[in-house]
């Protein structure tokens, strides 16, 4: 009966000890799980505080005059008193006629020489 005892003590202590070794191995690598997020998560608030900064960099940006009247001279075609715009047209948007034509046309004014 004695050795029944000793010997379910010793199945006891042995089943403490393989419960204690595997709960604090999980939470070992709970901890570990836990810090590496904080790690990602502080990368990300310092990606987004960059951002921010980039953010509020153009907001200042665009409350200038000078950002309006850039604004208001490229969107909305405005000018200042007494200014003049010039629109320049691409030399391709000029002799577009010449590429709309079908390919005889072209070949029949090339060899009669009925256009430049």
């Amino acid at each position: 009966m004695k050795w029944l005892k000793n010997n379910l003590i010793k199945l006891f202590l042995v089943f403490l000890v393989w419960f204690l070794f595997f709960s604090l191995g999980n939470k070992n690598s709970q901890s570990k799980d836990i810090k590496s997020r904080i790690a990602d998560l502080e990368t990300k608030i310092e990606g987004e505080k960059s951002k921010n900064l980039e953010l509020m960099k153009q907001i200042e940006i665009a409350q200038t005059d000078a950002y309006a009247e850039r604004l208001a001279r490229e969107k909305f075609g405005l000018q200042k008193p007494g200014e003049k715009i010039f629109f320049l047209q691409p030399e391709a948007a000029v002799d577009k006629t010449a590429s709309e034509l079908p390919n005889w046309r072209k070949w029949f004014f090339y060899l009669f020489n009925l256009r430049d």
